[in-house]
């Protein structure tokens, strides 16, 4: 013999279960599917960053430089696929983020400005230099200094009395 309460608990289980897939597809139909880019993903201080959005209409930018916010940008797009660009600049380094807020969703892009390569010389680093390191005309003319300074010297000490007798 079936109980009226375990049917009524299974028909309850039932009817919220499809109550929740009813509610999951609607939802999921109701919300546009928004989303950006970014390219490069990473750059120097001067590189040009651009934005490709598509699924919303952003009307505002927002940049966050290493978590926090660094401005806030207005933004005027009347069109479902659009680009923006962001030119950095030097002291932009660190890591950053963008996010577009639009009346129906929000998309975030991160990025990262990066320090401009600043080349250093092998000689000036203390690395080992290969090939065409130094100017074969600075070598002569270093070594012939230190031989000139060395004879001078070595003429002049030789000229002078040097007692080293214990006094």
């Amino acid at each position: 013999m079936v109980r009226w309460g375990s049917i009524g608990a299974v028909a309850t289980s039932l009817g919220t279960l499809l109550l929740f897939c009813c509610g999951a597809s609607m939802v999921t139909a109701a919300d546009k599917q928004c989303s950006v880019t970014v390219s490069p993903k990473s750059g120097t201080a001067g590189q040009s960053f651009t934005f490709s959005g598509s699924g919303f209409e952003p009307a505002q930018l927002t940049l966050h430089k290493n978590d926090a916010e660094a401005g806030v940008h207005d933004l005027t797009i009347s069109k479902d696929t659009w680009q923006v660009s962001v030119i950095s600049r030097p002291g932009d380094e660190g890591s950053w983020s963008a996010e577009f807020d639009s009346a129906t969703c929000t998309a975030v892009a991160t990025f990262k400005v990066t320090l401009t390569n600043t080349d250093v010389s092998p000689i000036a680093s203390g690395a080992p230099t290969t090939g065409n390191g130094l100017p074969s005309s600075l070598v002569l003319a270093v070594v012939g200094v230190g031989l000139g300074g060395g004879i001078f010297m070595g003429r002049r000490v030789r000229g002078r009395a040097v007692d080293n007798r214990p006094q």
